[in-house]
């Protein structure tokens, strides 16, 4: 079928394999489904891509291998196969919605994988996908050379000052975290993370 091949390329696309171990950004899933619709390709036959595109990244990884004999660079396409096999699985949820994915996008039966093997598929992918996040939102805001040496509300810059910006940045980051239903326990341990790498970041900013 013609506009399945043509959202099998657009997959790629948004999604290359050249890419794999590259986190998600948070926009594949909106730009898929803009595209889809755009298109008019019905979910049923788009998860039929997306079984295709997967199995092409599943299958890709076990035949580069693996073992102590394995070179670094095949390694690292091992890694990113498996990498791209995973983000199409978390896609294919945020796409179709978990339930509708469940009987469209069926990859314990397609590739004979176990339920805890599709969900640390769909884990490690939203958890990367997290941290991503994280880092944009304790990316560094220096102050400008001209600078007054306090606020405009009279205060010095210390520890206690926010970083610009990160108020809204961390909103987003735990909407993404509610969207991409990373556990409660491993989003915490990540936030723990990087408050403490917001705690250094401001550190710095104040000196």
């Amino acid at each position: 079928d013609d506009v399945q091949r043509l959202y099998y390329g657009y997959l790629n696309h948004v999604v290359p394999m050249s890419r794999g171990g590259e986190p998600l950004d948070g926009s594949e899933a909106t730009k898929l489904r803009e595209f889809l619709d755009r298109i008019g390709l019905a979910d049923e036959e788009a998860a039929r891509v997306h079984i295709a595109y997967g199995k092409t990244a599943y299958r890709q990884r076990m035949e580069i291998g693996g073992g102590a004999r394995q070179t670094a660079e095949q390694a690292e396409e091992r890694d990113s196969a498996l990498r791209t096999f995973q983000k199409i699985v978390y896609l294919s949820d945020s796409i179709f919605g978990a339930a509708k994915a469940a009987y469209l996008v069926p990859w314990k039966r397609e590739l004979g994988l176990t339920s805890s093997q599709v969900e640390v598929a769909k884990r490690d992918t939203a958890v990367s996908s997290l941290r991503t996040l994280l880092d944009a939102a304790l990316a560094p805001v220096p102050l400008p050379a001209d600078a007054p040496e306090t606020t405009p509300e009279g205060k010095e810059w210390d520890l206690g000052m926010e970083v610009p910006g990160t108020a809204a940045a961390w909103s987003a980051v735990r909407q993404q975290q509610v969207a991409s239903r990373v556990p409660e326990d491993v989003a915490r341990d990540l936030f723990a993370e990087y408050m403490n790498k917001g705690l250094v970041a401001r550190a710095k900013l104040a000196e």
